[in-house]
């Protein structure tokens, strides 16, 4: 993963080749939720069954929503308590600790309650939903708390590890043509990297790297290859 140095802005350039890849994810997306809408159509359409086997179904279902709604009253409390643990969580502004609260609260409704008239009655247990919620949580805090700390350590160049990097001055050699934006390889790793200024720089040219945006490289076309 390409380290990103403190003090620089979050702005990011794609090259071309990028851009076509992110086009295809959509168009993937896009195609497997038509996969799964002609799937949902198909299981609702398909045959219950005889009425015996609709019978002994309604009654598995009358038994599973009977347990689930003695489950909402035993756990409710939860649903109160952890959005208030959450709350009071460090975070980076008070917007984000209202937000995840918040959001705890959306998702434990939406996959409790029924999705809705024309999909099936399907409902998860609160036990699930609490413990994936609060590991999910748990996790999301180590995590930030982890890169934070690790961006703030000093890492020599071509270290291999993340954290505040000092590129500038650094030569690298254009692995993919510079016209302006391609990548290039410095410090023992690959970056997207654009020229300043006009001009190109063809692949296995050599660079100098004259600041940072992001994460992109602004370089310069050594002269001794020009």
């Amino acid at each position: 993963m390409t380290p990103l140095a403190a003090g620089v802005s979050d702005s990011l350039s794609l090259s071309g080749s990028q851009k076509g890849f992110v086009a295809v994810i959509g168009v993937i997306a896009i195609l497997a939720l038509g996969v799964a809408y002609v799937l949902m159509r198909e299981v609702l359409a398909a045959d219950t069954g005889t009425p015996r086997m609709r019978q002994i179904a309604l009654a598995v279902q009358e038994g599973a929503q009977a347990f689930l709604r003695r489950q909402a009253k035993t756990l409710a409390v939860f649903v109160v308590i952890i959005p208030l643990i959450l709350l009071a969580l460090p975070a980076d502004t008070t917007a984000s600790r209202i937000g995840r609260s918040v959001f705890f609260i959306v998702g434990a409704v939406a996959f409790y309650g029924s999705p809705g008239p024309y999909l099936p009655s399907v409902s998860v247990a609160w036990p699930i939903i609490l413990t994936s919620a609060g590991l999910a949580s748990l996790y999301g805090l180590v995590f930030v708390r982890t890169v934070l700390q690790i961006r703030r350590r000093p890492v020599p160049v071509g270290s291999g590890m993340v954290g505040t990097v000092v590129l500038a001055g650094q030569v690298g050699e254009v692995r993919q043509d510079l016209a302006p934006v391609g990548s290039i390889y410095v410090a023992q790793e690959s970056w997207t990297a654009r020229l300043d200024g006009n001009g190109r720089a063809p692949r296995g040219s050599h660079v100098r790297v004259i600041r940072q945006e992001g994460l992109t490289l602004i370089v310069q076309r050594l002269e001794s290859d020009n």
